[in-house]
């Protein structure tokens, strides 16, 4: 059963982090090759996260659960790019 609790709380940090990025790193980094450019992103984060689950390895920046949502938040970003509703400011 899903804890709709932690769904909101998770959601909430999702929806901060894709904020804060963006203002770090702005809009061109994904208007440039759209929705290819995030699923080379998501591919990229997929292989990041079997290789730490896979050896173990303690991360040194960013942990398996900032991996997992930045996955969830480049899904949504790929969404938006679907929808015509990601746009440079």
């Amino acid at each position: 059963m899903i804890n709709t609790q932690e769904l909101d709380k998770i959601l909430k940090q999702i929806r901060e982090i894709l904020i804060k990025k963006n203002k770090d790193y702005g809009d061109t980094n994904i208007l440039e090759l759209g929705e290819k450019g995030i699923a080379y992103r998501i591919s990229d984060k997929k292989i990041r996260l079997l290789n730490l689950l896979e050896t173990n390895k303690k991360p040194e920046n960013e942990s398996i659960e900032d991996t997992y949502l930045d996955l969830a938040g480049y899904s949504i970003i790929g969404l938006m790019l679907r929808r015509n509703k990601f746009q440079k400011k």
